[in-house]
């Protein structure tokens, strides 16, 4: 069926709603005593993380519904383990939900925004979203960024603080570099010749060659070791996706000569067993494997959630202790920290043009930009998980002794990657002094990201027509091969590139620095 022929969504019965997460809720625990003289129904679809729905059995949701006087109907299945996949099949069934969102929506909104699909909110957001407005009017690159090339804001997006740009960091294992007498690497050398005595001179003490050098739960940090070889990755907190240099010419670092000649270090480091073997097959729970056994000597991962180890495996690995350290100078003397967060993120929801009641939508959506809305989604439900102290909101003990906070805010339903603004200080509450101090230490080795741009019609058919191929197939394809050496990047160089050329990627390349220039006038 054509996604556009939109009709209204049937409204289906909400589940039960289930506090087995938490206390039940008590008036006086709510913000504030909320009077309805009439509750509006919203039909949602957003699906995240590729493991959840934002639907009716979250206390969050529940709350909220309170908070807005509106009935929430999920229409999203809530165990779905491909968030994209099932979005998909909404859009293509015809019958949109009035609030649509995902990880990653904005392609999707401003491709199927400028084809009818979804509300242009401008003039909605200027009546009738003050919260919205005062987002954008303050940040108005931010405005920019998330608009289309038709000049229409079809999505409202998650917002990062300035702040807190930073995110991820290179951990090491201080207590293995003490056991084997090694200082803290300062240059890919110097790493280079620890990763090695990590794998020969069994610093976990058990007598056996088992230790891993360098792992990970995500096989595309591995590749992003080319940094230390003179070569990026990317340009944003997006794996694969463009960059731009300083002379604000947009680059794809995977097309590179450089890359190619960075990638063959790495795939060195591989063969000589410094990467983790099973890195393209461990998964998500790799740190927690690899700690828990004592192997893993070095990660580059999430700040807050990476020094969280340091407690948890007090009782499993006596003495365990990861610091982290500088980004290692690379090979022509560059230091930098490739990784850091996007002001405005792809992330976020939109509005169905289809929806019979758009008004009150939008001052749903603009809810969650205002104080309460973006306490809610960054610290869960007052009196539960966290309190007001000094008009400053603050977590609870009990939640603060969590071993993963963050883990029990997306049980709540909080901290999906919906329309909203950060709040810093909710993730710098969840660390130490000492981890703050690491987020301060970094700022300084970050470097600019690629803000994305606005695509018009054209080129939007090109860029979904050539980018999917490249990017979830040819060259995730080619890395693997190359890196497990089933192929040789030399002799596959050129094959990998025409693979890449055919699908009109080069072309895309240029159209995406028109946009780009026309998006900021450069």
């Amino acid at each position: 069926m054509n996604i556009f022929k939109l009709t209204k969504s049937k409204l289906l019965l909400g589940t039960m709603f289930s506090l087995a997460l938490m206390p039940v809720l008590s008036s006086t625990a709510q913000a504030k005593d909320v009077k309805c003289d009439k509750i509006t129904p919203i039909t949602m679809f957003f699906h995240f993380r590729d493991r959840m729905a934002y639907n009716e059995d979250l206390p969050i949701v529940r709350y909220v519904e309170k908070q807005t006087c509106t009935k929430i109907v999920s229409l999203a299945p809530k165990y779905a383990s491909k968030s994209l996949s099932v979005l998909n099949l909404h859009l293509a069934s015809g019958h949109l939900a009035d609030v649509i969102g995902i990880h990653n929506f904005k392609p999707i909104a401003n491709k199927y925004g400028m084809q009818g699909a979804f509300m242009p909110l401008n003039n909605l957001i200027d009546k009738y979203a003050p919260h919205i407005k005062k987002v954008f009017a303050e940040n108005p690159e931010a405005k920019i960024k998330a608009s289309a090339a038709d000049g229409n804001i079809y999505y409202l997006p998650y917002f990062t603080p300035p702040k807190l740009k930073v995110g991820r960091a290179y951990f090491i294992r201080e207590d293995w570099l003490k056991k084997l007498h090694l200082p803290v690497p300062k240059t890919v050398a110097e790493l280079e010749k620890t990763l090695i005595a990590f794998r020969d001179q069994d610093p976990n003490g058990n007598g056996r060659k088992d230790e891993v050098p360098y792992c990970g739960r995500h096989w595309q940090e591995a590749v992003r070791l080319v940094n230390l070889f003179g070569s990026r990755t990317s340009g944003s907190d997006y794996y694969f996706d463009f960059y731009v240099n300083k002379q604000h010419k947009i680059k794809y670092a995977f097309v590179e000569p450089k890359f190619k000649e960075a990638y063959k270090h790495v795939i060195k480091w591989y063969k000589d067993k410094l990467i983790d073997a099973e890195i393209f097959t461990r998964g998500k729970r790799s740190r927690e494997i690899l700690f828990s056994r004592n192997q893993c000597g070095m990660v580059h991962d999430w700040i807050s959630s990476t020094t969280s180890f340091n407690n948890a495996m007090q009782k499993r690995v006596p003495g365990f202790k990861l610091i982290a350290i500088n980004p290692p100078k690379g090979i022509d003397g560059s230091q930098y920290e490739e990784h850091s967060r996007e002001l405005v993120r792809k992330d976020g929801w939109g509005m169905a043009r289809s929806t019979k009641h758009p008004i009150e939508v939008i001052k749903f959506l603009d809810w969650f930009y205002s104080p309460e809305g973006s306490r809610t989604n960054n610290y869960g439900i007052p009196g539960v998980s966290y309190n007001m102290v000094n008009g400053q909101p603050k977590f609870t003990k009990k939640v603060l002794a969590m071993p993963a906070v963050q883990d029990y805010l997306y049980k709540m339903g909080a901290a999906a990657p919906l329309g909203y603004v950060m709040d810093a200080n909710y993730e710098l509450q969840m660390v130490s002094p000492e981890v703050r101090n690491i987020y301060t230490r970094y700022t300084k080795f970050l470097i600019d990201q690629y803000p994305g741009v606005a695509y018009n019609k054209a080129e939007q058919r090109l860029y979904d027509r050539a980018w999917t191929v490249v990017n979830s197939n040819t060259v995730p394809e080619y890395l693997q091969k190359w890196m497990l050496g089933t192929a040789d990047i030399d002799k596959t160089w050129d094959e990998y590139i025409q693979k890449i050329k055919v699908t009109g990627f080069f072309k895309l390349l240029d159209e995406t620095q028109e946009a780009y220039n026309r998006t900021y006038k450069k």
